[in-house]
């Protein structure tokens, strides 16, 4: 076994003991919190907007709005309507709205599992070790794919994997997120 096993192995460790002393309503409470909580309702909004834009209420409510605003011709009534203060006002509510709803069914989920019963405790230890190793591995597949976009096939990074008897070196030339981070930047504009 090679340096990069034993790394492996050992952040594999650090992540099942995380998993089992936090258990899953500890990492879901953690991760509902703060900067984390605040995008996943922000991907919540983003993924129904169009929907909840569509809605005769909600359009008509917000063409009243666009329609006041066109009524005058102050500078600051063109502006507005042309950053669609529509979609922006639509977005706000829907995100106060989103973030209240997520905020008490993760605390519901949260107190459901850390409920004071064997099987519960059982559940919770062992869902919070899948979530946690579940976690750290897309850590690792994100952080591999950007050391194979920066380094390459035969970089540093590659050389110090090869030999692996975990398979990390095979593991590194096909993980499945090298294609979407090639195809990224194979999308972005080249500079001149």
């Amino acid at each position: 076994m090679i340096i990069a096993d034993f790394i492996f192995i050992g952040i594999a460790l650090i992540a099942l003991l995380i998993g089992l002393k936090r258990g899953f309503g500890g990492i879901l409470d953690r991760i509902s919190h703060g900067s984390i909580g605040a995008l996943i309702s922000i991907a919540i909004v983003y993924a129904l907007i169009g929907v909840v834009y569509n809605i005769p209420f909600v359009t008509e409510l917000l063409n009243q709005l666009t329609q006041s605003l066109g009524q005058s011709d102050s500078t600051i009534n063109k502006i507005l309507l042309n950053i669609r203060i529509d979609y922006i006002v639509l977005g706000l509510v829907m995100f106060i709205i989103v973030h209240i709803v997520r905020k008490l069914i993760f605390n519901l989920i949260i107190d459901i599992f850390e409920i004071d019963n064997f099987l519960f405790k059982l559940i919770n230890k062992t869902l919070g070790i899948v979530v946690t190793l579940a976690l750290t591995a897309l850590i690792i597949l994100v952080i591999a794919s950007i050391a194979y976009l920066v380094t390459g096939a035969e970089g540093a990074v590659y050389q110090f994997l090869q030999g692996s008897k975990l398979g990390l070196d095979n593991f590194y030339l096909s993980n499945p997120l090298n294609g979407l981070f090639e195809s990224v930047k194979g999308a972005m504009p080249i500079p001149h």
